[in-house]
């Protein structure tokens, strides 16, 4: 059974990665909600009733709890059932056997790339809002519109932290969670196996960002998240680390949740809603932004030196 895919075509384990992803996401999605009155104060008879209900959505603690579920079922547990189909090497073929030499320079930059690209984020969110919709299709713009700010809405409650342990909590949901579980089957299984399957790393990268950000579904933020992905891409297949694209994507989702805990920012403030776009702002965050990946291109080509 492991490494029974070996020999199999990319696409044919592609495949397979695909189906266990949704049967796993299925079943993490149904244990997780026939479970919720074994942990809250629901009964197993009203069970159904409530999750059909829109109280369900009130209670952020609930949510969190199949959230963390679902994310774990849907990215994680598939991704280490496929590679161990894959490979007789799991942790060689993920990239978690090895981190780049100079790790704390890494890290610093790291901070930098997330640092920086907020602007490059909040500016490609600005283009998605920007996006002219004809008449016809003014219908699908109301419906996107509605649909961002329930999203907005659901993400303000699971913010709304007050104490450590609400930040904690929230810390390993939204950014611990996501930065592992994600990285492991797209960075870790999905990207390698798109780049064998066309051949080309720049396809690969591309092609499962493309996924990752529909994944996502957030119109207004795709091109962000696209943007993200891809740079994780490059992090990931640079350095052959999963690492590195684990603590940037993690440095990501928690600088959201520290400013708003620590600093009292509000979820318009981070989409960049409520101040003006700034011109020196994106110039200098761009400038720091591409400098820093160019040093993790130069310092992940020294690590490979070193490999030899």
């Amino acid at each position: 059974m492991k490494g029974s895919l070996i020999g199999s075509s990319p696409w044919y384990k592609l495949f397979i990665v695909f189906v266990l992803v949704i049967v796993s996401t299925f079943v993490s999605l149904l244990v997780g909600t026939l479970s919720i009155p074994l942990f809250f104060d629901i009964s197993f008879s009203g069970l159904m009733d409530y999750v059909q209900s829109p109280e369900l959505y009130e209670r952020v603690d609930i949510v969190l709890y199949l959230q963390g579920l679902t994310t774990i079922g849907t990215f994680v547990l598939p991704a280490l059932v496929a590679v161990y189909l894959i490979s007789p090497f799991s942790s060689d073929y993920l990239g978690l056997s090895s981190f780049p030499k100079k790790a704390g320079i890494i890290v610093g930059l790291l901070v930098v790339l997330t640092l920086s690209g907020t602007v490059i984020s909040d500016s490609l969110y600005r283009l998605s809002l920007a996006i002219p919709f004809p008449e016809s299709m003014l219908g699908l713009k109301e419906y996107l519109d509605s649909a961002q700010v329930a999203m907005e809405e659901q993400m303000g409650r699971f913010l709304d932290m007050n104490g450590p342990f609400d930040f904690i909590t929230v810390l390993i949901i939204m950014a611990v969670l996501p930065a592992v579980c994600e990285e492991t089957l797209f960075r870790g299984v999905i990207q390698p196996l798109f780049i064998r399957a066309f051949k080309s790393s720049w396809a690969g990268i591309v092609v499962s960002s493309i996924i990752f950000g529909i994944l996502h579904q957030q119109f207004y933020s795709f091109l962000s998240i696209f943007a993200l992905s891809v740079v994780l891409g490059y992090l990931k297949y640079w350095t052959k680390s999963l690492w590195v694209s684990m603590i940037m994507h993690f440095f990501n989702n928690a600088s959201i949740v520290v400013a708003i805990y620590f600093f009292d920012v509000s979820m318009e403030d981070i989409n960049g809603s409520t101040d003006a776009f700034s011109l020196n702002y994106f110039l200098v965050g761009s400038l720091l932004f591409g400098l820093s990946l160019y040093a993790m291109n130069r310092l992940s080509k020294e690590k490979r030196r070193d490999l030899v």
